[in-house]
C-alpha cells in the first residue's frame, strides 16, 4: 500500500509533455508492453495521459501494485528504472533524483517484506515435521515476498556439520544455514566444523558464510569470563578460517539484553571484538527487552544506530582508528588462566551440573499450582525442549557470574590474580 501510494504522488509531479521533452525508446516499448499485458487496465483508462509517457507508465506501475501483477520486488525495481534512465537522458535528471531516487532506493532495501525474518530450529529437530513444515512455510513466503524476505536457517545447538548440511537436504530453496555454536565445547569446535562446511561445494560457492555465536547460553555453561574469552578465541580463529578459504565472514553475535544474558552497551561491545575480523561486517540480536529503551524514539533510534556503525569502522580499520593493539602473549596468558580458575570454581561446577530434568525441574513440578509449567526451561528459552519436555539442552538456572566467586577467592591469594578479577 505504501508503495502504491508513493507512485501516485510521484505520477502527480512527473506530468512532462512528450510534446516538451522527448522520452526514452525504452520507455514508450515498456508503456507498450504494459498495454498489451493489462489491455482491460488500458482500455478503462484509454487515452489518459497518452500525452505524458511518465504519467502513463506510473499509472501501469500503480495498478500493478495494488493487483499483485509484480511477482519479484526486481520487476518493480526494473520498471522504475526505465523511468530513471529515460529522465536521466533527457535532461529530466533533476526529477529522477527526487522523489523516484527516493522510491527506488525503498525498493532496493526492504523489497516487499520491509524487514527480513531470519528462522531459528534446533539441530535435533531437523528431519522433524515441524522443521518441514517451517521450510515449506518459508517457501512460501519467499514466492509471495521475494527472496530476500527469508534467506536464513540458523541451527540451535550444533556441533558438527551435519546439523547445518541437514538443511540443505531437506530444504527446496537456496537457503543460507547459519551454524549457532552455544556452548563452550562447540565454541572450542567451530573453527574446525566451519571448515568441513566450506569444503560442501554448496556452501563455498556462495563465497560468504554466516556464523552464529551464542552469549547467554555459552555463559551458563562457563560462566561470563570464560564464555567472554572463548567468543573472543572462537572469532580469532574462525576469521582466520575465512581468510584462509577465500570467504567474507559475518560473525551474528546472540546477545541478550542483560548483562548476565551477555547485553551491554553496543559500542564497548562491538570494540571488544578481535580488530579487524572480519573487517566492516556485523550482525547482532536486540531483545524484545530493550528495543524500547534503544529504538523507542527516532532520536534514540539514530543514536544507537549511529554508536553500531561508527564502532563497526573503527574495529574494521584499527590502524587508521589508532585502537588498543589486540592482547599480547602476556595479556592472552592471563585471559587463559583466569578463564581456567573460573571455570573450575565450585559455583561454576554446581551451574553446568544442573543439567537433564532433575533437581530444579523436579521441583517445578511437585510445587503445587507450578505443575503447569511441566515442559518449560528453568533459566534457558523453551525453544531448547522439545514439546514433551525433554531437555536436548542443558537447562542452566544458575546465573552466569555465578562463577565469579571462586575467581575472586583465588585472586585472594595474589595481587596479579586480583588485578585480573578486577
Amino acid at each position: 500500500g505504501r508503495y502504491r501510494a508513493e507512485v501516485r504522488r510521484l505520477a502527480g509531479t512527473t506530468g512532462v509533455a512528450g510534446s516538451l521533452a522527448s522520452v526514452s525508446d525504452e520507455l514508450l516499448e515498456s508503456i507498450a508492453r504494459d498495454e498489451q499485458e493489462l489491455a482491460d487496465y488500458a482500455t478503462l483508462i484509454g487515452a489518459q495521459n497518452e500525452g505524458e509517457p511518465y504519467r502513463r507508465k506510473l499509472s501501469f506501475v500503480w495498478w500493478r501494485l495494488g493487483n499483485r501483477g509484480y511477482g519479484s520486488p526486481d520487476e518493480l525495481a526494473a520498471d522504475l528504472a526505465v523511468v530513471d534512465r529515460s529522465l536521466r537522458a533527457n535532461r529530466g535528471a533533476r526529477i529522477a533524483d527526487g522523489g523516484l531516487a527516493d522510491l527506488r532506493r525503498r525498493v532496493e532495501i526492504f523489497g516487499f517484506h520491509l524487514a527480513k525474518l531470519d528462522i531459528r530450529l534446533h539441530a535435533s529437530e531437523i528431519l522433524s515435521d515441524r522443521a518441514r513444515a517451517a521450510l515449506a512455510a518459508v517457501a512460501a513466503a519467499r514466492r509471495h515476498h521475494g527472496p530476500r524476505a527469508v534467506d536464513t536457517v540458523i541451527v540451535s545447538g550444533t556441533t558438527n556439520a551435519s546439523d547445518v548440511l541437514a538443511v540443505l537436504d531437506g530444504a527446496d530453496e537456496p537457503l543460507s544455514p547459519v551454524p549457532l555454536f552455544e556452548t563452550i565445547e562447540d565454541l572450542r569446535a567451530a573453527p574446525a566444523i566451519v571448515e568441513e562446511l566450506l569444503d560442501d561445494p554448496r556452501i563455498a560457492r556462495h563465497g560468504r558464510l554466516e556464523v552464529m555465536v551464542g552469549y547467554s547460553d555459552s555463559g551458563k555453561d562457563g560462566g561470563y569470563l570464560t564464555a567472554q574469552w572463548e567468543i573472543y578465541r572462537a572469532q580469532e580463529a574462525l576469521a582466520a578460517v575465512a581468510a584462509r578459504r577465500g570467504v567474507e565472514l559475518t560473525i551474528f553475535h546472540g546477545r541478550g539484553g542483560s548483562a548476565g544474558r551477555g547485553g551491554g552497551p553496543t559500542y564497548a561491545a562491538i570494540l571488544a571484538t578481535p580488530p579487524g575480523q572480519p573487517p566492516g561486517r556485523l550482525k547482532l540480536t536486540e531483545q524484545g527487552e530493550t528495543i524500547s529503551f534503544k529504538y523507542g524514539l527516532p532520536g534514540l533510534a539514530y543514536t544507537n544506530l549511529e554508536a553500531a556503525l561508527a564502532a563497526t569502522l573503527l574495529s574494521a580499520f584499527p590502524d587508521v582508528a589508532q585502537a588498543e593493539p589486540p592482547p599480547g602473549a602476556r595479556a592472552t596468558g592471563a585471559f587463559r588462566r583466569s578463564s581456567a580458575t573460573s571455570r573450575r570454581s565450585r559455583s561454576c561446577r554446581c551451574s553446568r551440573s544442573a543439567r537433564g530434568p532433575c533437581a530444579v525441574r523436579g521441583a517445578v513440578r511437585t510445587s503445587g499450582r507450578c505443575a503447569r509449567f511441566h515442559g518449560c526451561s528453568p533459566g534457558r528459552r523453551t525453544a531448547a525442549f522439545s514439546p514433551r519436555g525433554t531437555a536436548v539442552g542443558p537447562p542452566l538456572p544458575t546465573p552466569i557470574w555465578a562463577s565469579f566467586g571462586g575467581l575472586r577467592a583465588t585472586g585472594r591469594s595474589s595481587a596479579r590474580s586480583s588485578r585480573t578479577s578486577r
